[in-house]
């Protein structure tokens, strides 16, 4: 699954609709969750880590995400500014 995702504390995460998302493994450590009607990717979940992996688009109200650190920039897109 490629997007921008974003770590969510289970505990906070709240998902409308849950009817219609469908999940897959797709490791032994790892689940998927898409959505059942579009097929839109919605999160990741891996055994043991302490958040859930949302796609960040999908999230509703004030979202704040950490600053990252770009990797593997030096053939990106002309259309990306990263500085």
């Amino acid at each position: 699954m490629h997007g921008a995702f974003v770590g969510v504390a289970r505990d906070a995460l709240i998902l409308n609709k849950a009817k219609t998302l469908k999940s897959y493994k797709s490791s032994r450590s790892t689940a998927r969750t898409f959505c059942g009607t579009c097929g839109s990717p919605v999160s990741w979940d891996r055994k043991g880590y302490e958040n859930i992996y949302v796609c960040l688009g999908l999230l509703d109200g004030k979202i704040s995400v950490p600053k990252i650190t770009n990797i593997h920039t030096k053939n990106k897109g002309a259309y990306y500014d990263l500085d």
